[in-house]
């Protein structure tokens, strides 16, 4: 999911340039002090932050003594997911 989303970045842009004074209309009546661009590129954001969380669980749960097996392929996905999402 995150990497469709972030292939369709630049349709998303292109819409938010077409429709910019709808946008900045919505963005008034729900007192945001964030753009829409600003909402959108969040989940793209967040891909580099799950993959430091993941990063963050898998040495404290290996220290820990855990079996680590599924948090590694955790690990594993998520660099796919960040290299898929910006090639």
């Amino acid at each position: 999911m995150y990497v469709v989303y972030c292939q369709n970045k630049p349709r998303s842009e292109y819409i938010v340039t077409e429709y910019d004074a709808y946008f900045e209309e919505v963005q008034q009546e729900i007192n945001s002090r964030l753009t829409i661009s600003d909402y959108l590129i969040k989940p793209i954001q967040w891909i580099t932050k799950y993959q430091l969380l993941l990063k963050d669980f898998l040495k404290y749960s290996s220290k820990a003594g855990m079996d680590c097996q599924d948090i590694e392929k955790a690990v594993d996905l998520m660099f796919l997911v960040q290299n898929a999402a910006t090639t």
